[in-house]
């Protein structure tokens, strides 16, 4: 299974650096997002990353500020080996719950198959600029096309929230 990581980076160095190292040992390709030099928005980096992975079963992207726990990672791409049909996207959860329910609509991270996620539902919405809302933008469209987002569980991460 070919496995990619996406990141967008605005300043956040030391975010990413905690983020791959809390993933090593771990096998994906990463794809990191210059942001710094410019800052393009979220979306704009999320679309860019859904287009270089069109080839890729799984794609996670994270925001530069969450930190996997241990064993985390594995369990949400076996989550994708076993997930219901109408998932389009899965996300990790920094929440104590039953194994997976309904995602809600802000992501700090969240998975997909880019290829599917792109003929089902489409570019991540580049009109909101640098950030936020563009995650609950596409859980409605999710919803329009009549599939699911799901959050996983024992795919454990922490979130610094808006440290990026």
């Amino acid at each position: 299974m070919r496995i990619a990581l996406g990141v967008p980076t605005l300043n956040n160095f030391k975010g990413l650096a905690e983020l791959l190292a809390s993933l090593w040992g771990e096998e994906y390709t990463p794809f990191l997002v210059n942001n710094w030099s410019h800052n393009n928005g979220v979306s704009k980096a999320w679309n860019e990353i859904l287009r270089a992975t069109i080839d890729y079963d799984i794609t996670v992207i994270c925001n530069d500020d969450i930190v996997w726990h241990g064993g985390s990672w594995r369990k949400l791409i076996e989550c994708w080996e076993n997930k219901p049909e109408d998932a389009i996207l899965i996300t990790g959860s920094s929440h104590e719950r039953s194994e997976i329910w309904e995602a809600a609509p802000d992501y700090s991270h969240f998975s997909v198959n880019s290829k599917n996620y792109l003929n089902k539902i489409g570019l991540f919405d580049e009109n909101f600029w640098p950030g936020y809302h563009e995650d609950g933008d596409s859980h409605y469209r999710i919803k329009l096309a009549g599939l699911e987002g799901y959050c996983y569980s024992p795919a454990r991460t922490t979130h610094a929230g808006s440290a990026t």
